[in-house]
């Protein structure tokens, strides 16, 4: 749903927002210290640990994790490992219209 950019200020457009910019954001984001580090925290993540379970292959499981430990081996820096992160940059001023009004 927030692929698109015209989508997410239609949204915000349609719920009283206004002066609505979205602006990528393309950035190298550090995710840990080494690969152990990173391989540590993607499996504790509930995604990939789903998708583990579904496998039901511990050898097939294995291989998996070791290819995505690879990919990160690749990203290893004397700092650490490094990725690029996207997002979207999202502002926006609540229409005045919306605001709620005093009473004298």
């Amino acid at each position: 749903m927030f692929v698109d950019p015209r989508r997410i200020a239609q949204l915000l457009s349609r719920t009283g927002w206004e002066e609505i910019e979205v602006a990528a954001v393309d950035e190298p984001a550090w995710i840990g210290s080494d690969v152990d580090d990173v391989m540590s925290y993607i499996c504790s993540q509930p995604v990939i640990r789903n998708v583990t379970a579904d496998l039901d292959d511990p050898e097939l499981t294995e291989r998996v994790l070791a290819s995505i430990a690879e990919r990160y081996r690749a990203r290893q820096r004397p700092d650490g490992i490094w990725v690029r992160a996207a997002a979207w940059l999202v502002t926006a001023r609540r229409a005045l219209s919306e605001a709620p009004t005093l009473l004298s």
